[in-house]
């Protein structure tokens, strides 16, 4: 079943890539290299080819996030970019986390290898952080243009999936 759900969540997460890659005249190239690291990410925990152990693409995650988040231009921006790119971040902050919590995989799951419960509290905050951001998505790609609805959705797809993923695999 984990497995299932780690394809789901990487089938979503390349349908946000090609959106980013798609969008617009000029390519959002911080959010572009995060949606490609992120696709990376999870394709090398799916296949189990262990190219960087699992803290290692989390990290990697966790500092493009936080590049994309910060924004040093002078020209202002439209709003529906910058919701686009903050959801962005925070997604991927979201999904470096539940990757460190994934058991099996290599070197994933450090945090349920130590303290049970404690990792279980863990899970359960990601998971519920994941519901929150999933909502959250949903209403904003109510409102957004076809492609950052699409990016918006298939997020909040992989995010679930991985969350659900954290839940049925034995820790």
């Amino acid at each position: 079943m984990g497995e299932v759900l780690h394809l789901g969540a990487l089938g979503a997460a390349g349908l946000g890539a090609c959106c980013v890659a798609l969008d617009g005249p000029r390519p959002r190239v911080r959010e572009l290299l995060l949606s490609l690291v992120m696709l990376a990410a999870m394709l090398d925990i799916v296949t189990g080819a262990s190219v960087l152990p699992v803290v290692g693409w989390s990290a990697l995650v966790t500092v493009l996030a936080m590049a994309l988040g910060a924004r040093r231009r002078r020209t202002p921006e439209p709003a529906a970019l910058t919701r686009m790119r903050v959801s962005s971040a925070i997604g991927a902050v979201l999904m470096a986390a539940l990757m460190l919590v994934m058991p099996g995989g290599h070197g994933g799951g450090a945090a349920a290898s130590h303290h049970g419960s404690s990792a279980t509290l863990v899970i359960g905050a990601l998971v519920a952080a994941s519901g929150v951001f999933a909502v959250s998505s949903l209403l904003a790609a109510r409102r957004a243009h076809r492609l950052d609805r699409v990016q918006h959705l298939a997020m909040s797809a992989s995010l679930l999936a991985l969350a659900a993923a954290a839940l049925v695999q034995p820790h």
